[in-house]
């Protein structure tokens, strides 16, 4: 019985046109797989003892080509079939029959062919940021050269000096024009120009605290002078801002005569802060209107120097300042909240001038210049009607950031010249002030004179005298009220609530006195009157007391 043809049987050495099956390729990029024909069995071939096998048909291997783009979705075809050798029929299932196994079997492709397909490798994972963003800065300053960075960084430092410089500049001009305005009411007047040089033997310093103080200070004169007594002459000038208890940070003989422009810049400082603002500010606060801190200059317990030099700055800053403030008119909606660009415009200057000196400017129309015409106009008009020496000019000014100390020197010269600015009522600083010191000096004086006539019991016993000195305080009951509307008041001249205590304590002081003298009087009536004066004076020093029974 014969069964289906077996394949074909090995007979010999593979033909030459036959491919060989491809193996996974090797890549440049990695390993790439690929398809390939099935692999070869390694077994030997083998041979039944009893009747040969027939082989079955050779096929060769299909060549590897590339495929052409398959459909979207289209599954690959799958892939070849192990042939298996049918039974005949009726054998026996005993032993198995040995047959010579060919190299490659294989069975009919179902369709079509099966071809290798390449893989695209893996590539490196991407940060999806970083992707749409480009580089990080990281990576963009790791990727410039160090020329590049030192060229930046030598622009930041130039713009940094240029500032420095012009700052310099500006507070040298200053200084010089606020010297040059003291030195010039001297006999005989005296002239600095350089100002790091012309102070270097010390002699127009101390010429200038000579004008300043009113006081004689002793100089060394003469042409040949020398180290030594330059020297000496500076080191008398700062002993005598330190008898003034003015702290001096930093700042010593031997660098001023050597010249160092900070040390002479911080002295010239200095000397304006006390001698230009506080003493003015002095003024001001003796009416208790507290302007920042009333004596700045003047003992301190911090160690820190500093941290006291910029307390020092900053108490004479805040003075002024609130002095500009009160002295600004409110109906203009003009805000002074420094010395920089508050006065760029020139608006805070005219106001003031306009405040002191009525239609001397003409606020609407200059509203409309620009801001160094105002500035122009400022400056002039001060210097021409007010006697305010010019120490800027308009450019600058007018720029972004103006010097503050600059600023502040030129401003100090309206309180000093015009600290009187008047007040709401009409009354100036002056006037107010001696008012204040008259009604406190007059209260004194009562209450010591009827306590002495208490304690030596030598009151009157005449309600002629009782009533001539109740006229008398009559008298000032006006000045009394009009003292206590200025007290915390908005206007230009106000008086602080410790002030005005030390008035109201000394006041009830002598209604207290005068109670106790009318009661001493009351008491010599006769009966029922005398029942009345006492019921009355009781009634009255409860009132006053302020512990009524309830």
């Amino acid at each position: 019985m014969s069964g289906p043809p077996g394949p074909p049987r090995y007979r010999g050495p593979r033909p030459p046109g036959s491919p060989s099956p491809v193996p996974f390729l090797r890549s440049p990029g990695g390993y790439r797989p690929y398809t390939p024909s099935p692999p070869p069995i390694a077994s030997a071939p083998r041979r039944s003892m009893g009747s040969p096998c027939p082989l079955p048909p050779y096929i060769p291997c299909p060549t590897p080509r590339w495929p052409s783009p398959l459909p979207p979705g289209m599954p690959l075809p799958p892939g070849p079939r192990p042939y298996r050798m049918p039974l005949p029929m009726g054998s026996p299932m005993g032993s198995p029959v040995m047959c010579p196994s060919p190299e490659y079997l294989y069975s009919p492709y179902p369709g079509g062919e099966y071809v290798a397909v390449p893989l695209e490798p893996p590539g490196p994972l991407e940060d999806e940021e970083e992707a749409e963003d480009g580089p990080s800065t990281a990576d963009i300053i790791a990727s410039q050269s160090q020329d590049y960075v030192d060229e930046r960084l030598a622009e930041y430092q130039a713009t940094i000096y240029q500032l420095q410089d012009e700052q310099e500049r500006v507070q040298k001009k200053t200084f010089v024009n606020w010297m040059n305005s003291y030195l010039s009411k001297r006999v005989p007047p005296l002239r600095v120009d350089d100002l790091i040089e012309d102070l270097k033997d010390g002699t127009k310093l101390l010429a200038l605290l000579e004008v300043l103080s009113g006081e004689k200070l002793p100089v060394e004169r003469g042409r040949n002078l020398r180290r030594p007594h330059f020297l000496s002459n500076v080191n008398t000038a700062l002993q005598f801002l330190q008898s003034k208890k003015i702290k001096l940070v930093n700042i010593n003989s031997t660098d001023l005569v050597d010249g160092r422009p900070a040390v002479v810049l911080g002295l010239i400082w200095t000397i304006i802060l006390y001698f230009q603002i506080e003493e003015n500010t002095r003024a001001l606060a003796s009416l208790g209107h507290t302007f920042g801190s009333a004596s700045s200059l003047e003992g301190s317990r911090t160690p820190d120097h500093a941290t006291e030099s910029k307390r020092k700055g900053e108490g004479a800053r805040r003075a002024l300042l609130s002095w500009v403030s009160n002295a600004l008119p409110k109906d203009i909606g003009l805000e002074v909240k420094d010395f920089g660009r508050s006065w760029r415009d020139g608006l805070a200057f005219l106001a003031i001038i306009d405040q002191i000196r009525k239609n001397v400017v003409d606020m609407t129309a200059l509203r409309r210049a620009t801001n160094r015409a105002r500035l122009e106009t400022a400056f002039d008009v001060a210097e021409r009607e007010l006697g305010v020496a010019r120490l800027l000019d308009p450019e600058d000014v007018d720029v972004d950031r103006p010097d503050e100390k600059s600023v502040m020197t030129y401003v100090a010269q309206f309180l000093h010249k015009y600290p009187e600015l008047r007040s709401d009522t009409g009354d100036s600083l002056t006037a107010i002030q001696n008012e204040y010191s008259s009604l406190t000096q007059w209260l004194t004086e009562r209450n010591q004179y009827l306590q002495h006539l208490r304690q030596t019991n030598s009151l009157p016993n005449s309600y002629q005298e009782y009533a001539a000195f109740e006229s008398e305080v009559q008298s000032r009951v006006e000045l009394y009220n009009k003292l206590h509307r200025l007290v915390d008041s908005h206007s230009i001249i106000s008086i602080t609530h410790e002030s005005w205590r030390e008035i109201e304590k000394l006041w009830r002081q002598l209604q207290a006195e005068m109670r106790y003298w009318l009661r001493l009087l009351d008491s010599q009536l006769p009966p029922p009157f005398c029942q009345v004066g006492d019921w009355l004076a009781r009634a009255e020093d409860l009132i006053e007391s302020d512990d009524i029974p309830t």
